[in-house]
């Protein structure tokens, strides 16, 4: 089964005359300052672009007016609105296709951060968005969204399996995913293992250790991670255990007996480990364990990861240092490629990456 949901249309227009009756019933003055758009989007339950078109909807039939820097405001709040009267060129439409990742979309911010990125590109060069989760392939196969979009951006896991439904389609594949056709806008991802292996020895880290729970990129960032740290002269403990991700349709956990095990062959290894990689899944339940385990994080070791995006749970202000892999940046440049490919569609194909870096802040 395939959902397709219209981010465009009559959503955006209802949610500019829901907008304007409310904002009406407030019997608000001239010149009130409205909430930001996310705050907006977030209040009335619909994604930031909808939001973003339906206040550009009414600033430009009078009603409201921006600012630039300042934000939006009510311009003349008696006044009707019609949007049925203003006739505008149909857009070019793109399609945001997640290729089986629902828990993903819904729990992990970095994929938050990349729809951010598409959608303000995409806003910018005018382009109707489509998103739609892609389970079955066929059925896929005969949705309005596959016969009318002019081109897709694919997000998921390894999408080579799907290479005939898309023959004769314009597509990129973002973040992970097309390893051996279409046009891929990704992160360096080899190169998050060897920038942590460089990062930590350069702290004068010796004993290392790094874990892994995914089969597949984390496995190549941890191979890439220990045999750089190796080739600067560091020892790596290598903590590898993929059955410890137990995945469902729309949640994920790990194992609690393997992260015990894991940390206590850390505490226990002589000499210690100092620093450690960490892939990204199971970053957060770690850090926490270790604290509740009595290792002072930050001072008996010292953890890298991507991704970070909180405190660890357990009281301490501990925060690992982070590698940042822009995916707002990934983004943006999967709709101009896109674009680009739509233009071009005889080209060769193309691989483009991001490569990441240490967040300079901690905060």
């Amino acid at each position: 089964m395939s959902i397709c949901l219209n981010l465009h249309g009559g959503a955006v227009e209802d949610v500019a005359v829901r907008l304007k009756r409310d904002l009406q019933v407030r019997e608000l003055r001239r010149g009130a300052k409205l909430l930001p758009l996310r705050k907006l989007a977030e209040q009335y339950e619909v994604s930031y672009l909808i939001m973003q078109k339906a206040v550009k909807l009414l600033c430009e039939d009078g009603f409201l007016a921006t600012r630039q820097g300042a934000g939006v405001f009510v311009k003349e709040l008696n006044r009707d609105i019609s949007f049925s009267s203003q006739k505008k060129p149909q857009q070019k439409v793109i399609s945001i296709t997640f290729c089986g990742i629902e828990k993903h979309v819904l729990a992990m911010p970095v994929y938050s951060r990349l729809m951010h990125g598409i959608e303000k590109e995409a806003t910018r060069q005018g382009l109707e968005i489509v998103i739609s989760l892609l389970r079955d392939p066929e059925v896929f196969r005969k949705t309005e969204t596959y016969r009318t979009s002019h081109g897709f951006l694919l997000v998921g896991g390894n999408t080579d399996s799907l290479a005939p439904i898309f023959e004769d389609k314009k597509v990129v594949c973002v973040m992970g995913t097309g390893k051996k056709w279409g046009d891929h806008v990704t992160y360096g991802n080899r190169n998050v293992g060897v920038l942590a292996a460089d990062e930590l020895v350069a702290r004068g880290h010796k004993h290392l250790v790094s874990i892994n729970v995914h089969a597949g990129h984390g496995e190549e960032r941890c191979r890439a991670f220990n045999e750089h740290a190796c080739g600067l002269g560091a020892d790596v403990l290598y903590l590898d255990c993929p059955e410890a991700l137990v995945e469902g349709r729309f949640e994920q956990h790990i194992e609690f007996d393997v992260l015990e095990e894991w940390v206590r062959r850390i505490m226990d290894t002589a000499p210690r480990p100092t620093g450690a990689f960490v892939v990204d899944l199971v970053a957060h339940p770690l850090c926490t364990l270790m604290a509740e385990k009595g290792m002072k994080l930050g001072r008996d070791i010292e953890i890298i990861t991507s991704h970070w995006h909180s405190p660890v749970t357990s009281g301490t202000p501990y925060r690992p240092l982070n590698i940042e892999q822009h995916p707002e940046e990934i983004g943006a440049l999967a709709v101009r490629q896109l674009q680009w490919r739509i233009q071009n569609p005889d080209a060769k194909r193309m691989v483009i990456k991001v490569e990441p870096e240490i967040c300079t802040s901690n905060a």
